[in-house]
């Protein structure tokens, strides 16, 4: 869903009358602040060793010492990317297509991102999100006895975790 920008002539009416039209960007930054802290409330946010971890995935994350960082369905919806494939290479008179996946990301994620860099918070999603956003875009890692489990059951490390560069 893109994010509504408030008209031209309706900013300038504002700005004539006193009003404050706020950006597209800061009312969405407000969202996300009251929805940080209702994540705060409801455990999705948590606190580790004074780095503060959002969990934008809607299950539960079992970290090796005991701690859980609940799912937030909200944030879920949020941080969301779109695979888009390349075709790199087509064999001639055969059915296979080589292709490269790329990840398309939407407005309201691109700026849900910004506001955790600047906020210097960590976003906890999926693969495929660390891919479309890179840092501070992360996935747990599962420890090896519980990696090939359903997610409910994995247990991940507290401190590593999977994310790349921004391209």
């Amino acid at each position: 869903m893109p994010i509504k920008r408030p008209d031209i002539w309706e900013q300038l009416k504002a700005k004539l009358e006193g009003r404050v039209m706020h950006t597209a960007e800061e009312n969405a930054w407000r969202q996300f602040e009251v929805m940080a802290f209702e994540a705060r409330r409801s455990g999705a946010m948590v606190q580790i060793e004074g780095q503060w971890f959002l969990n934008c995935t809607p299950h539960e994350i079992r970290l090796e010492d005991g701690t859980v960082i609940n799912g937030s369905t909200w944030f879920a919806e949020k941080l969301k990317a779109t695979p888009v494939q390349r075709i790199i290479e087509e064999i001639s008179k055969s059915p296979f297509e080589f292709v490269e996946t790329r990840f398309s990301t939407n407005e309201v994620a691109d700026s849900l991102v910004r506001w955790a860099k600047h906020k210097e918070i960590i976003l906890i999603g999926s693969i495929i999100a660390v891919n479309a956003f890179g840092f501070p875009v992360v996935s747990p890692i599962a420890t090896p006895e519980t990696s090939r489990k359903p997610p409910q059951e994995r247990i991940c490390f507290k401190f590593k975790w999977n994310t790349k560069l921004g391209d």
